[in-house]
């Protein structure tokens, strides 16, 4: 996918879509130790805990596309993990949704090796903002929240791969 130029939130928008990522990121992480302990040899094997998330900061410009029932969702440029690993992200999603649009995302992932792979993952968009959750073998893996040059709306799941840049 081409590289786009998408206006840089403020450092003051940044940080707001990083705290929403990591609120997000934690009721989910709740959710899912509540509902299943089945997860927890891949969180081991991994170290894939609330707290070794939290302290992946990552963020990338992504381009969304829905129609209908159907979305595509990638990484324009390699997300940056730490600012120091860097992954991609090409995943299709199923759901009601309409629209497109470029932009910057911010929030917690789990580290490359991690990620590196097939993953699940949610996203919730409208004009305001946009945010996807991740998960690996049943275990939520990063939420990256954002906003930018985006005219959608929609709920939809689906299924991707992250790749080491």
């Amino acid at each position: 996918m081409e590289a786009t130029s998408i206006a840089e939130p403020t450092q003051e928008e940044k940080e707001m879509y990083f705290q929403m990522a990591k609120k997000s990121y934690r009721e989910k992480v709740a959710h899912l130790e509540e509902a299943s302990t089945k997860n927890l040899e891949f969180q081991k094997s991994f170290d894939v805990t609330a707290e070794s998330v939290a302290h992946h900061k990552a963020s990338g410009n992504f381009a969304l596309a829905s129609a209908f029932i159907w979305s595509k969702v990638s990484s324009v440029n390699p997300i940056s993990i730490d600012d120091s690993a860097k992954v991609n992200f090409e995943g299709q999603a199923w759901g009601v949704g309409l629209g497109g649009g470029d932009i910057w995302m911010g929030g917690w992932l789990a580290n490359a090796n991690v990620l590196n792979g097939d993953v699940k993952f949610q996203f919730v968009t409208h004009p305001a903002v946009t945010e996807i959750s991740f998960y690996k073998n049943g275990t939520c893996v990063g939420v990256l929240a954002g906003g930018g040059l985006n005219v959608q709306l929609g709920s939809m799941g689906g299924s991707g791969t992250f790749s080491k840049a």
